[in-house]
This record gives structure tokens, C-alpha cells and sequence, in this order.
């Protein structure tokens, strides 16, 4: 029993870090490479949406693996929602530029919230320097940045009850 519990877990780890941090950033490298993306930041909004795209094909390759291994359904809707999350954004990149990281951000800690609230604090502080370093970078203005916390939280807790009433 806990050969295979320990199994699974180097198995969901190594999926989320394939799909999740090596594939997008190596892309990202690639698209720097080409010149693509003009700067590390991709300031300009149109240079977002190849990424971001790839990013999603990336996350439903991870939802698919993480349910052939039959992974728990709370860590399959996290890459759920990070598909439909990311969708959203890739339209909403089309008009304006919201902050992806303040996203990045508030997406999981709706799922913490959700899962261990004895993080929540843990999470405020880091969306705070976040937030904060975008700003102060003068990547994205403070409605932005508060836009991708507000919509990363948000979405992410509704479709995370949505898809546990659907499917757990």
C-alpha cells in the first residue's frame, strides 16, 4: 500500500512539473530564442497568446495523464481549471492586458482555501509581493494586477465546487 501511495505521488509530481514548469518554460526560452517574445517580461500583450496557448495544451496533456493514473479529483480539477482558466485569459489578453501572474497566484490559493486553510495566510503575502513586483516593475498597473487576483481566485473556487458537485 505504501509503495504504491508513494508511486503515485512521484507520479504526480513528475507530471506537474513536466507539463506544468519544464514544457511551458522551455517554450518560453524557445519563443525568447526566435524573438518572439521581445523581453523576458513579454510586455507586449500580443506576444502572450502563443504561450499561453501552448500552456493549455500543455495543462489538459496533464489532466489527461493525471486521470490514467488515477490521480485524486481535487489535483485533476486544479489542472481543470488552470485549462479553462487559462482559455479565459487568452481571450481577455485579445482586449487587455490582466496580470497572468497575479493569476498564477490566486489560482492556487483558491485551492488551498478550499484544501487547507491554515495556508491562506501563507498565500496573501505572496500574492502581495507579487502584485507588488509587477507594479513596481511597470509590467502591469494596479487595476491589472488586481483584476488577475480578484478573476484567478474567483474562477478558480467556482469552477473547483462546480467540478467536485459534478464529478465527485
Amino acid at each position: 500500500m505504501f509503495e504504491n501511495e508513494v508511486r503515485k505521488i512521484i507520479q504526480i509530481n513528475t507530471i506537474s512539473f513536466i507539463f506544468g514548469f519544464l514544457l511551458p518554460v522551455l517554450l518560453f526560452f524557445y519563443f525568447r530564442h526566435k524573438k518572439k517574445i521581445s523581453n523576458n517580461d513579454a510586455t507586449k500583450k500580443e506576444e502572450r497568446q502563443f504561450p499561453y496557448l501552448f500552456s493549455t495544451f500543455f495543462a489538459v496533456f496533464a489532466v489527461i495523464s493525471l486521470f490514467f493514473i488515477h490521480s485524486d479529483l481535487i489535483i485533476i480539477l486544479s489542472y481543470a481549471t488552470y485549462v479553462i482558466n487559462t482559455v479565459l485569459l487568452i481571450i481577455i489578453n485579445k482586449y487587455w492586458k490582466i496580470s497572468a501572474h497575479a493569476i498564477g497566484v490566486a489560482s492556487p490559493w483558491a485551492i488551498i482555501l478550499y484544501t487547507n486553510f491554515s495556508l491562506f495566510p501563507v498565500f496573501i503575502l505572496i500574492l502581495l509581493v507579487v502584485g507588488w513586483s509587477r507594479i513596481k516593475l511597470k509590467v502591469h498597473s494596479l487595476l491589472q494586477v488586481i483584476a488577475g487576483s480578484i478573476f484567478g481566485f474567483c474562477f478558480t473556487f467556482i469552477e473547483l465546487i462546480l467540478g467536485l458537485k459534478i464529478f465527485g
